[in-house]
């Protein structure tokens, strides 16, 4: 089992390599893009105020039957991008290493359960680690540039209203498990949910089918969306909706959970010969 792990991880990797590269330019675009007008305006920011204006996403709850209100959508580009970048990394490795070598370990493990778990382990880990590039990529950014490396978010920027979705007021864990937690635990959820479509359907359908699930988060506010509890934007400690982060905890975990059963379940009765 431990050997299959391993196996999967390193394939895996080495198979991400240019998508942990992607995140790393982008993650630098848009660092310097905010730095550029928040510096001559304030002076410095923070490494929480980078990673909001990454992971924000879209505030705005728009009634898409007013053309007027449908005019202020603004798309958040730079989480979309970050979301499919990740749906990307971990898209397409299990069924294509299913289609070559991992045919014949799949066999040498004598059970479809612990090659199921060693994908499922390796889907998650990777959205993980795309969180920690993007993370040490912001760090290591704001500590070349002399910048903070708090957390939290600089007041002034707030007051300013460069950082539109920020509370002043917020509790800091509930602030820190919207900002920082909720990303990493919906990316990990949809690599699962994108797991199970791949043993139904190729990885191309499967990545367009969680292409536009992830896509229609920003323009509804629905829990069913779970990228909506994905966006700081959008979390109810804002006051703009009723997505709570405690309760989004509760709703990806028992999504994560059915997804693996469901999908041992599948596998295990699946014709893979």
């Amino acid at each position: 089992m431990l050997k299959l792990i391993i196996y999967d991880l390193k394939q895996g990797f080495l198979a991400n390599i240019i998508k942990f590269l992607i995140i790393m330019a982008f993650v630098l675009l848009f660092c310097i893009s905010f730095r550029s007008f928040a510096i001559p305006a304030h002076g410095h920011v923070s490494f929480g105020d980078y990673c909001i204006q990454i992971l924000e996403g879209e505030r705005q709850v728009i009634n898409w039957t007013n053309p007027e209100e449908a005019k202020l959508f603004n798309p958040p580009v730079e989480w979309l991008i970050i979301q499919f970048v990740i749906a990307f990394a971990t898209g397409s490795y299990a069924m294509e290493d299913l289609n070559t070598y991992g045919r014949q370990i799949l066999l040498r493990s004598r059970t479809r359960l612990r090659w199921w778990i060693s994908k499922c382990l390796w889907a998650t880990l990777t959205a993980v680690f795309c969180y920690i590039v993007l993370y040490a990529t912001v760090a290591i950014g704001a500590f070349i540039s002399g910048d903070s490396l708090s957390p939290m978010v600089n007041e002034e920027l707030v007051l300013r209203g460069d950082l539109r979705t920020v509370n002043i007021g917020l509790e800091k864990t509930e602030f820190l498990i919207s900002l920082y937690l909720m990303p990493v635990v919906v990316s990990v959820v949809i690599s699962m949910i994108q797991m199970f479509l791949n043993l139904y359907l190729k990885p191309v359908k499967a990545f367009a089918i969680i292409f536009g699930y992830i896509a229609l988060a920003p323009f509804f506010r629905s829990k069913l969306l779970l990228g909506n509890f994905s966006m700081f934007a959008k979390n109810a400690v804002n006051g703009v909706t009723d997505i709570n982060c405690y309760e989004g905890l509760i709703i990806c975990t028992a999504v994560y959970i059915v997804m693996f059963a469901v999908g041992t379940v599948y596998f295990n009765r699946k014709d893979i010969i």
